[in-house]
């Protein structure tokens, strides 16, 4: 994969040596790079029109992503990493930020994904006596949560 100077992405099949083949996101809905082991998919971000690869951190009945936006300038680069999340393939939610704008606030988001995951009673129990709302801790409830709703047996109530 090869991302070109005006955010194109292009790749080249690995037994190919020809030309760089453009990926647009009406012909390919998901791809996987090899370099990272990293997986992204095609979404529509909130109060945007056109739908742009994210790359997908956790896949399940609640979907989790991440954008990076790196910025240039001549103090250097910037980079701001957005983290989304969507259930049961619905609309994507900002969820958290590594910058000082946010969709809302902690308490509001925090709110929003106990709501996600208000099936497993225990597991939202156990969200909201945790302080740490980092992006490990985020991994592991959503990661957890999917788990449980996989295998049928979630700890909450039925």
């Amino acid at each position: 994969m090869r991302t070109t100077l005006f955010g194109a992405i292009k790749y080249q099949a690995i037994t190919s040596t020809g030309k760089f083949i453009k990926v647009t996101t009406k012909e390919i809905k998901e791809y996987y790079t090899a370099k990272d082991s990293s997986t992204y998919v095609v979404v529509t971000l909130p109060e945007q029109d056109s739908p742009e690869y994210l790359k997908l951190l956790e896949r399940g009945k609640i979907s989790f992503y991440e954008k990076l936006i790196v910025s240039y300038s001549q103090y250097g680069n910037n980079r701001s990493y957005y983290w989304y999340v969507s259930k049961d393939g619905g609309p994507l939610k900002e969820i958290k930020s590594n910058t000082i704008f946010t969709d809302g606030s902690r308490k509001e988001r925090r709110e929003y994904l106990a709501n996600l995951m208000a099936e497993d009673k225990a597991l939202v129990d156990e969200f909201k006596n945790e302080s740490d709302f980092s992006l490990k801790k985020l991994t592991y409830f959503i990661h957890k949560y999917n788990t449980d709703q996989a295998n049928n047996s979630g700890t909450g109530s039925k």
